[in-house]
């Protein structure tokens, strides 16, 4: 399965990971050149408040289990007709965008023959990463109309 029209979210491990040695680097070489344990403690914070910063200004969030799972559950719902892991093929109709994010229409077809249309309000991140996981899962094709 091609996602051609979806562009690959920034690498957020990438730059978690960088921020994370940031945070804890600087500290520990401030207490190293024996700059005192208050001072180091202040360096950490500082850095955990721009790392938080930089994360909310510019929406760079990690994407945890929690969020694939509210996709799921958005998606199927708790409905046995229409599962998540019963999903043959997705077809995005439509975006609209707003100041809360991206809307995507979407049509979800099964397995067995039924179809459900959703709207599913995500970033773009999100619905890349929802055409991964699907991808994992074995759906052959996730298609934009």
């Amino acid at each position: 399965m091609e996602n051609k029209y979806l562009k690959k979210p920034f690498p957020v491990k990438f730059f978690l990971t960088a921020i994370i040695l940031t945070t804890i680097t600087v500290p520990v070489v401030m207490f190293m050149f024996g700059l005192g344990p208050i001072i180091a403690l202040l360096a950490f914070l500082a850095a955990a408040i721009i790392d938080l910063v930089l994360l909310n200004v510019f929406g760079f969030y990690p994407v945890v289990e929690s969020d694939r799972l509210l996709i799921r559950n958005c998606l199927s719902g708790r409905s046995k007709e229409y599962r998540y892991s019963d999903i043959l093929r997705v077809e995005i109709i439509e975006e609209t965008s707003d100041k809360y994010g991206s809307s995507y229409k979407m049509v979800l077809y099964f397995h067995n023959g039924k179809k459900l249309s959703k709207n599913i309000l995500v970033s773009e991140e999100m619905l890349y990463i929802l055409c991964q996981d699907l991808q994992d899962k074995g759906v052959p094709e996730v298609t934009k109309r």
